[in-house]
């Protein structure tokens, strides 16, 4: 058994460790709640969005004649950009993205399709660096609190390479935000576009005879409002990627702060055991000097 000596100092470094844990929980829980209403604030402009686009859905040519939604069944370059955290400390999360996004690669490869990688966080950036893969963009300066301007920035490289055909295909690997314990690695196509179809209501399926008009005219509008929709898809998934990232850090420092105060504990227990020790080793040595003086 160990010395209370040695138990104290244990329970001391413990403490200190608690300290710290909770203190990155209550930074991370502060700016979870930062990110989920950014989260929130894009849903109202991105529902009204694609309810535009729905509306214009029921004219099969204007899709078809948008270069961003065009298909191309035999894509033979494809863009990966993996959005992970800049930091730590965060449990499996940044593990998990990479591992879809290399999985993903992988899977191209197979198919003989090149993969240009674009990665948004340093932990994605260093894990790829380390095992040699060329990575064609890299993006470090997103932060806790990313803007439109970013999204748009990147929005536009992106369409760049597709209209250029020296892509066929986009997709983001990103952690999709569901709920404060539930953050899966995501694959969404940005590009092509996939075809909006219009939903269907009860009040919908009354009014199908009613016919809209367009000013400007409809094709016009579609060419102005798809640009907006990647720009807007593109600041979501910046958005979610923050918000998962402070969901997970903060439940990771959760589990860290419950093992160290079971640890301390424990410790507590260890320690009271070997004093007690001691001292019926002390009463021991007392009672025995005692007998041999009688």
């Amino acid at each position: 058994m160990k010395k209370p000596k040695e138990i104290r100092k244990r329970i001391k470094a413990v403490s200190n460790t608690k300290k710290i844990t909770k203190t990155m929980e209550m930074i991370a829980t502060s700016k979870l709640l930062k990110a989920q209403e950014r989260v929130k604030s894009t849903m109202p402009y991105f529902d009204s969005l694609m309810k535009m686009l729905q509306k214009l859905a029921n004219d099969k040519e204007l899709q078809s004649s948008s270069p961003l939604m065009e298909e191309r069944p035999n894509p033979k370059k494809v863009i990966i950009f993996l959005f992970t955290a800049n930091r730590g400390l965060c449990g499996s999360y940044n593990a998990n993205l990479i591992d879809k996004a290399h999985k993903r690669i992988d899977d191209y490869k197979e198919k003989g399709i090149e993969v240009e990688l674009y990665i948004a966080g340093k932990r994605g950036i260093s894990f790829f660096v380390f095992r040699n893969y060329e990575i064609h963009e890299k993006f470090t300066e997103i932060g806790d609190n990313p803007s439109y301007i970013q999204a748009q920035e990147i929005s536009e490289i992106l369409i760049r390479k597709f209209l250029n055909k020296e892509v066929d295909r986009v997709e983001f690997v990103f952690g999709h935000f569901q709920s404060m314990l539930k953050q899966p690695p995501t694959v969404l196509q940005l590009l092509p576009i996939e075809k909006f179809e219009e939903e269907k209501t009860d009040e919908d399926a009354k009014s199908m005879h009613v016919h809209y008009k367009f000013d400007p005219d409809a094709q016009t509008i579609m060419n102005e409002m798809i640009p907006l929709y990647i720009n807007s898809m593109t600041y979501k998934v910046l958005v979610e990627s923050v918000a998962s990232e402070q969901a997970a850090r903060r439940v990771a420092m959760k589990n860290a702060t419950d093992n160290s105060e079971d640890l301390i504990r424990k410790l507590t227990i260890s320690l009271n055991k070997s004093r007690q020790a001691i001292i019926t080793n002390e009463l021991t040595e007392i009672v025995g000097t005692a007998k041999a003086l009688e």
